[in-house]
């Protein structure tokens, strides 16, 4: 029987330690993959983050030197996209966007004075959000990182100021059907917040506890129908999409 490298299980490939020196601090995020790279960031290493070819997994370029990142990087693409964007959150609140076919660089902006999320996006659309440790969500053009035009600035939404956020997720037929994003923070509120009117955003403490919301939404959006969310409780939480 013809069988090649890996088929039993083995490691097809294997990169370079992306670490620049070792010690406790140093981590690896999950990789992002799309066409031409993979990639990943870190903490503790030489830059933010890395592509890596996707057929040997060496190390094609590095991402922001002397930097640090360690959210998953988030590819934005869709069907007929020409290039799709890889884009990375650092720890001293710049966004950068690379393209993902080729590492192109397009941008690193500073969007804010605090360490990001991975970002996420809404279908088509032309706006990148991210979530700040300030509990602050943040949002910037995907062509050029600068400030959505009209908006005044990178902050996006405040209510949760001063209350850490894990991650953020990002629902296209949320409350009223409308594109939504969903986040917990560490006061113990699940938040739900349209784009087109964040300020009809529903807030929900978390029954009973209380305590902080510690992992990326997510929606069983097939199934039940409910906004999903895990708790410092040991729980994990639903909630009504509308």
């Amino acid at each position: 029987m013809f069988k090649r490298k890996g088929d039993d299980g083995s490691a097809l490939a294997k990169s370079d330690n992306l670490f620049g020196a070792s010690g406790t601090n140093n981590r690896l995020s999950s990789p992002a993959a799309w066409g031409g790279g993979v990639y990943v960031s870190v903490v503790g290493g030489l830059f933010a983050g890395y592509r890596l070819n996707p057929e040997n997994l060496e190390i094609g370029a590095g991402i922001a030197s002397g930097m640090n990142s360690g959210t998953p990087p988030y590819i934005y693409h869709y069907e007929g996209i020409i290039n799709p964007i890889a884009l990375i959150t650092m720890t001293d609140g710049s966004l950068g966007a690379y393209n993902a076919s080729n590492g192109a660089l397009m941008f690193v902006r500073s969007v804010a004075s605090t360490a990001l999320t991975s970002p996420v996006t809404l279908g088509r659309g032309d706006v990148v959000y991210v979530a700040g440790a300030d509990g602050v969500i943040y949002h910037a053009q995907l062509a050029n990182g600068l400030p959505p035009e009209g908006s005044g600035g990178y902050e996006f939404f405040s209510g949760a100021k001063g209350y850490a956020i894990q991650g953020i997720a990002a629902d296209p037929a949320g409350i009223n059907a409308q594109p939504t994003l969903l986040f917990g923070a560490a006061n113990g509120c699940f938040y739900q917040v349209p784009l087109a009117n964040p300020a009809s955003v529903r807030c929900t403490a978390t029954p009973g506890s209380g305590k902080a919301y510690v992992t990326t939404p997510t929606i069983d959006a097939a199934g039940t129908g409910t906004d999903l969310i895990g708790n410092d409780d040991g729980n994990v939480y639903g909630f009504a999409r509308r």
